[in-house]
This record gives structure tokens, C-alpha cells and sequence, in this order.
């Protein structure tokens, strides 16, 4: 199928003015309208036109546009899908939706219209197009242009092959699925030393237990890397993300035939990482169906495609992931003790941001401070007032790096070059305050309770580190409602 993709467009879709009553407020000039009033998307052969729109079901402009296209076009292949973003400048949200969003469509040739949505959404789309994620895409932009004085839109394909923000870009991408060296602190160190001898033992599987957002596809990476299968591909999938119909012809693929939408023979990730690793993200969460198809590859080393008899062998390292505690689910009986057995011969755990100590967890801010500046399009790294750093150092981070990298990005987008302060911050966590506190004494109770942590709950250590008095000390905990420990 030959699919075309795009965000709808608040600013360009819609008349800004009071506009023509007879035309709905909406823009014939608009780039999802135009697709259809050029006559591009017939000329072109496409089969299907997703249309995202980043509200809620009940924002009406979304059921506008659509309606208006369908009934001025009644042939128009118009889908309309509804992916709320909670922050449309927020880079790691819109990945995520942009991956759940074409999940369904990876066999397709998905066209990438990166000309509608803000700044990071089109940014997006670019990523998604020159990573080396399995999909066949390729860009589309939308051009305004005067015509016997009036605007029209036309299009255009756009190349990116050996231009300087393709290798840029590139060089982002790769970035983030390599562990960075500023990201590496003593405490991952010892994991991933540990990792690196698990690599040599090329076809022992690894099972990486960690909460979400911790770094699980890093570690995954650098296991591949560090093995005699780096040159071989690294495919990685998150099989939360799709259901067990589209998850089993995912990893097995399928015969021509096989069933409804299969129009041609497809190969599965196993036989496409052939040699190489395949790294399944989110494994505690596949259906029992799912785990015995698995448990027989991990066995007989070998699949069928569905719809297919014969049986090929493949040589491939699993590296599995999990936030979820696989242990109790086989307890539980929602998950099989024999694949368990199977996927943890050699297991690892990266810790929550919470658990690093404090100068551990400044390298962190340090580290996503200084790879955002160059994103952001900052010359001037971004500074955090005294309050503000100290409140990143005390804050728990349920979401972890991933969560602390889409915060920095964030604070970057709104400081706009000025020192971060609480005004800032203010603005970008209004809607959670019951974890955002920057007054002095919840500053103070939080760092003191992480100092007598990382001293191992000595109160003359933790005393001496803070440079007060030992009975000062005591009050203070006494007062958190701490009074164990040794003195």
C-alpha cells in the first residue's frame, strides 16, 4: 500500500481571519487540503491518506477538515486518527506517538508530509525518515506559491541523501541509540563492564530489567557493539506497542496470501537480523500465544512465516527488556517459567534515576544540558538558577532520563536564552504540583535526606558533608521523622 502521512495543521489548514462563511473557516490553500485540490494524491497513486491530528476526539477542527475533504472529494482515502499530544513542543512525545501511530504501516510506503505541525513535529519526521528503522518512507513538502496573483500550494519530494542535515541528523540519530560517554556514570559503569563480557558470549540471550526510561536500547546497543555481531544488523522492537496479530507477523513475517492485506511475501525481524541481535523491548507485556511462539525460537532456532509450513533456521541473539518484575508473573501464571529460564541465562539491571547519587545525577543534567544546546539551536548553553538545579537534584523523576532529556529540552524551548529560574519551571509543571516544590525548606529537607542517604545513614559523615553541627543535624531528621542510623 502506498500511504501518505501528515499532522494536520492548526496555523495553515484554517483561515486566521474572519474568513469566507461559505468555506467552513477552512483554507483552500492549506497543505492536508491542497493534496486533494491539486489533484496530487490521485496523480501520485496513493492508496491512503492518514491525517494525525494532535487534540483530543472533541476538538471540532479536526472533524472540520476532515468533513469538508469528504465532502468535496467523496473518493478522497482520508483516514483521521487522533493522537493527543499533553505538549506539542515536547521531541520524545511525538516520537512516541509518531512510532504507535505508523506501527500498523511498516510494510507500506509511507510519504512523510514534514511541512504541517510546530518545529519538533516536523524535526520528527525528518528523524523517523533517515533512521534505520525498517521503514520504507521518503519526504514530501508543501510549497506556497503566487499564480496570477493568487497563492497556491504544490509539492514537492525532498532528497536528503549526503546533504549536510541528513548527516547531521544522522549523527543525532545514532547518538541516541549508542551509550554516550557523558551518559555513562561510576555507578552504570559497573553495568556496562558487566554487559561487555556478557557480549563476548554471542549467543547467550540477556534480559535487561530496568523501570521505564532508564536506558534499556542503550545498554542493548552497546551489548551488540561490544559482540562479533556488530556488523551484523540490530533490529529492536517494542512489543507493547501492537497487538499479537501484528506483533506475530512482525517478528515471523508472513506468506503471500496468508491473510487479508498480505499481497506479497514478507520476511519477519528474525530472519531480517539474521547473524545479528534482536533487542524486544517491553517483553513482560507479550500474550501467552506470543510466549510459546518465542519459547520455540529460542529452542529449535529456527521460524515459519505465517501462512508457510517450511521452517527456516536463524542465528540470533535475543536481548530482551522489562520494567515489570517477570519473577512475579510467572508466580502469578501470567507469564511461562520456561521462557523465563530461557530469556534470563545472564540478567542486568539499570537502577531509576532516583537511586544514583547526587553528583551522579548532576552528570546527568549536565550531560542532557549540553546535547540539547545543540538541538535547541542554543548557542549559549542552558543555565539553571541555584533553586532550579537543586530542585532537578531532588526531584524523583518517575520517568527517568528519558523524562529528565524531555524536561531540559523543554526548559531550552521556554527560557529562550535567559537563566532558568521558577517562573520557568512554574510554566512547564503547572499541571503536576504535587511533585513540584522549590520552597527553601522542602530544598533543604530533600537534599539533607539524600546526603545522609549516600552516607549510609552515618549522621557524623552526613553532618560534616553538609558543614553543620551534629545536634543540628538531629533536629532536622528528628524533625523528617528520621531518628535511625548510626551516630
Amino acid at each position: 500500500m502506498k500511504l501518505l502521512v501528515s499532522w494536520l495543521a492548526w496555523y495553515t489548514d484554517f483561515n486566521q481571519h474572519q474568513g469566507d462563511p461559505d468555506y467552513g473557516d477552512i483554507s483552500p490553500e492549506s497543505p492536508n487540503y491542497g493534496l486533494y485540490d491539486t489533484g496530487f494524491l490521485e496523480r501520485e497513486g496513493y492508496d491512503r491518506h492518514l491525517l494525525l491530528s494532535s487534540a483530543p476526539e472533541d476538538d471540532y477542527r479536526s472533524t472540520l477538515l476532515f468533513t469538508r475533504i469528504r465532502h468535496d472529494f467523496p473518493d478522497a482515502p482520508i483516514e483521521l486518527a487522533h493522537y493527543p499530544l499533553s505538549d506539542i513542543l515536547d521531541f520524545r512525545e511525538i516520537q512516541s506517538k509518531i512510532d504507535k501511530a505508523l506501527a500498523p504501516y511498516r510494510d507500506d510506503e509511507i510519504t512523510l508530509l514534514f511541512s504541517t505541525g510546530t518545529t519538533p513535529m516536523r524535526m520528527a519526521w525528518v528523524l523517523f525518515h533517515i533512521e534505520q528503522n525498517g521503514y520504507r518512507t521518503r519526504l514530501l513538502q508543501s510549497l506556497d506559491r503566487q499564480m496570477g496573483g493568487k497563492k497556491v500550494v504544490s509539492y514537492r519530494y525532498i532528497q536528503l541523501q549526503g546533504s549536510y542535515i541528513a548527516q547531521r541528523l544522522n549523527a543525532i540519530a545514532e547518538g541516541e541509540k549508542r551509550p554516550p560517554q557523558g551518559l555513562v556514570t561510576p555507578r552504570l559503569q559497573e553495568v556496562y563492564e558487566e554487559a561487555s563480557e556478557v557480549a563476548r558470549a554471542e549467543r547467550v540471550p540477556v534480559l535487561i530489567q530496568g523501570p521505564s526510561g532508564s536506558g534499556k536500547e542503550y545498554l542493548a546497543q552497546h551489548i551488540h557493539q561490544e559482540s562479533r555481531r556488530a556488523a551484523a544488523p540490530f533490529h529492536g522492537l517494542n512489543c507493547a506497542a501492537m497487538g499479537q496479530d501484528l506483533l506475530e507477523s512482525r517478528l515471523f513475517g508472513y506468506r503471500k496470501g496468508a491473510f487479508t492485506g498480505a499481497d506479497e511475501h514478507r520476511k519477519g525481524l528474525f530472519e531480517e537480523t539474521d547473524g545479528g541481535t534482536l533487542f524486544l523491548d517491553e517483553i513482560g507485556d507479550i500474550s501467552p500465544y506470543m510466549q510459546q511462539a518465542l519459547l520455540r525460537v529460542l529452542q529449535e532456532r529456527e521460524v515459519s512465516r505465517i501462512g508457510e509450513t517450511k521452517v527456516r533456521p536463524v542465528d540470533v541473539r535475543i536481548v530482551a527488556a522489562t520494567n515489570k518484575d517477570l519473577m512475579a508473573a510467572c508466580m502469578a501464571g501470567t507469564f511461562r517459567w520456561d521462557l523465563y529460564y530461557r530469556l534470563a541465562v545472564v540478567e542486568l539491571h539499570l537502577p531509576a534515576l532516583r537511586d544514583y547519587p547526587l553528583a551522579e545525577k548532576g552528570q546527568f543534567i549536565d550531560y542532557f544540558i549540553e546535547k540539547r544546546r545543540d538541538l535547541a539551536e542554543h548557542r549559549e548553553a542552558l543555565r539553571l538558577d541555584d533553586p532550579v538545579r537543586a530542585w532537578l537534584l531532588a526531584y524523583d523523576f518517575p520517568g527517568n532520563l528519558r523524562e529528565l532529556d524531555s524536561l531540559i529540552t523543554r526548559l531550552y524551548v521556554f527560557a529562550r536564552g535567559q537563566k532558568v529560574r521558577q517562573a520557568h519551571l512554574d510554566r512547564i509543571l503547572r499541571h503536576r504540583p504535587e511533585a513540584y516544590d522549590l520552597s527553601l525548606a522542602e530544598m533543604e529537607r530533600r537534599h539533607i535526606l539524600r546526603v545522609f542517604e549516600a552516607q549510609g545513614g552515618v549522621k557524623s559523615r552526613t553532618a560534616d558533608t553538609l558543614g553543620i553541627a551534629l545536634n543540628t543535624l538531629k533536629a532536622k531528621l528528628k524533625k523528617y521523622g528520621v531518628e535511625e542510623g548510626p551516630e
